[in-house]
């Protein structure tokens, strides 16, 4: 039997709402609505919705501010909120996205879109499963894990109804990186997939793109200079030792190309060479003590000429070899394709299923 995830739909405008609503009950959702922030706090708090869509501009209290204070209460914080609004400038974004929101989405829009944005933020369908057990069952020398039902019958648990002689144990930990790897395989498989997707992705789960050396990867931090201008790096990463310093990465989309062939010689392409402008001008700005300075005090973070890290691409069919001699000629830039943080993140999988991590 399957159970409807619950939506908070939060809008001052009742046509609005009542877009979102039709659209989400169609779909499947149990649908909640708020016409202002306070009704929303309060809608928050007493039935806890599985995902909460926002609205900026409202009377009494801004979506801002429920967005604030729902991430601030440790019952409410772990709720997905979706910003929906017509402010389509990045500052409002960024603003958003600092008080701890999932995901932002400019009106016009459509519920098409919104509804792919929910999936990917909402666990997976729930089930209630009525009078079934797990058991341990013997079939000579091995056990088997199976699903007993109330009148003696079971199924195997797996799909090849095999008999194994150990136990597989898994957690929930396991379990959640096993979606997370899965989802973003989606992602890179998907042309359609922008650069905000994987921002998204990578914010909600930082440790696919953290390495030994770093505690926390802070996404969008406005760097301000002296003129004026304002440089925001997709992420800052944190080293663990205090005294060290930040280091800063870029992303780039898995369907870029990172290495072509130019005069019979391999070498990085435009999109890397671009991205490597990018990154020097940031790294440029922490020569500037004041500026890091300001970084400082706002953040709480020190950077001075940060290593350059970038993710872009796709492995393909390059050796080694070839690679190392590429990277050779940019001995500032730690490049890493797609394919390596899946492997990278399948061999953590593998690990913890094996009880080393």
């Amino acid at each position: 039997m399957k159970i409807k995830s619950n939506i908070l739909v939060v809008d001052d405008n009742a046509d609005v709402r009542e877009y979102i609503r039709d659209f989400l009950v169609d779909s499947g959702y149990n649908v909640l609505e708020a016409r202002d922030g306070v009704e929303a706090i309060d809608l928050i708090n007493e039935n806890l919705p599985d995902l909460v869509t926002l609205d900026i501009m409202m009377p009494k209290m801004d979506g801002f501010e429920v967005c604030r204070r729902s991430k601030a209460d440790k019952k409410t914080k772990h709720i997905p909120i979706i910003f929906l609004t017509a402010r389509s400038d990045r500052e409002s974004k960024l603003e958003g996205l600092s008080y701890g929101a999932e995901d932002y989405l400019t009106k016009p829009f459509d519920c098409a879109e919104l509804t792919v944005r929910i999936n990917r933020l909402l666990p997976g369908p729930k089930s209630v499963i009525e009078e079934e057990y797990i058991a341990f069952a013997q079939f000579g020398d091995r056990i088997k894990v199976v699903s007993l039902a109330p009148d003696g019958t079971y199924s195997f648990i797996d799909e090849e109804n095999n008999v194994h002689s150990i136990f597989y144990i898994v957690t929930s930990a396991i379990l959640e990186l096993q979606t997370a790897i899965d989802e973003l395989e989606s992602l890179i498989n998907d042309p359609s997939a922008k650069e905000k997707d994987f921002q998204i992705f990578f914010e909600r789960y930082p440790n696919f793109i953290l390495s030994d050396h770093y505690r926390a990867a802070h996404p969008h931090i406005v760097l301000t200079n002296t003129i004026g201008k304002s440089l925001i790096p997709d992420f800052v990463l944190e080293p663990f030792d205090k005294g060290s310093l930040c280091d800063l990465l870029e992303l780039k989309l898995p369907q870029s190309k990172f290495i072509i062939l130019k005069s019979n010689r391999l070498r990085f392409s435009a999109a890397v060479m671009e991205a490597c402008a990018q990154l020097r001008e940031y790294s440029i700005f922490f020569d500037e003590e004041k500026n890091r300075k300001a970084v400082f005090e706002k953040y709480g973070l020190k950077a001075w000429r940060p290593k350059m890290l970038l993710i872009i691409g796709r492995k393909g069919r390059i050796d080694p070899f070839s690679r190392r001699k590429i990277e050779i000629d940019h001995p500032n830039l730690n490049l890493t394709t797609y394919d390596d943080i899946i492997e990278k993140m399948r061999l953590r999988l593998e690990r913890m299923k094996q009880g080393r991590i």
